[in-house]
């Protein structure tokens, strides 16, 4: 199962609007979210998408690992 939407940037508030929709979808789907694995990009370490993540059940976990992923997922 995923989830993708574009959305104009990666600013803070396209990072935030792309999470939420991602929340709520999976959310319809019964899914609970245990963790977020985000690129490292400004928007991402914002305040705006850190207060958005702090509701109960969802921790923050900006890295470059989801980077390193997506290249190697898209070279292969």
């Amino acid at each position: 199962m995923g989830f993708s939407q574009m959305v104009a940037d990666e600013k803070s508030c396209g990072a935030c609007k792309c999470q939420l929709a991602a929340l709520r979808y999976y959310k319809q789907c019964g899914v609970r979210i245990d963790a977020v694995l985000t690129f490292s990009g400004s928007g991402y370490r914002s305040k705006r998408f850190a207060r958005l993540l702090r509701h109960p059940g969802h921790q923050a976990q900006a890295h470059a690992a989801s980077e390193h992923f997506n290249n190697a997922a898209t070279s292969a």
